[in-house]
């Protein structure tokens, strides 16, 4: 029975550490965002640094709050400014890609309320209570590197 045990534990503690959406509890972790600015062509982007929230909704869905996410359209005569804050949605389209929806500024276009990700991935260490996401934000322009570490 210890045998049995042991092994049970070694596997969970190898498989803990494997990027699948569904080894991660529907648990609400929290943690904090990573502060990154990134430039592209005529616009840039930056992910402010303080609290997130983030929750599992099954292999389709997640929920992330962000102190405040920013993109500036540069370019041009006009130069657009947007933040983002609070939470979003993220909606899979498959393991690494989807979409986020925020709800608010309802003025703001849908490339910015709803900016595709890419890259995800996620690392979940369950004797460690300790989750890292990592993904792509991309707006027009300007992608945004998140990795935020959380605890449940």
């Amino acid at each position: 029975m210890r045998l049995f045990a042991g092994l049970m534990t070694a596997f969970v503690g190898l498989s803990a550490a494997t990027p699948a959406a569904a080894q991660v509890p529907d648990v609400l972790f929290r943690g904090t965002v990573r502060p990154i600015l990134s430039h592209g062509s005529g616009a840039w982007c930056a992910a402010e640094l303080g609290p997130t929230l983030f929750q599992r909704g099954g292999t389709q869905r997640a929920l992330i709050s962000f102190p405040a996410l920013h993109y500036a359209l540069t370019g041009g005569s006009a130069p657009t400014y947007f933040t983002l804050s609070g939470q979003a949605r993220m909606n899979f389209t498959s393991a690494t890609n989807g979409t986020l929806k925020f709800d608010e500024p309802k003025v703001y276009p849908d490339g910015v309320l709803q900016p595709e990700f890419s890259q995800y991935l996620e690392t979940y260490n369950a004797a460690r209570g300790s989750l890292v996401v990592k993904f792509r934000v991309k707006f027009a322009n300007c992608n945004l590197i998140v990795s935020n570490t959380y605890w449940d």
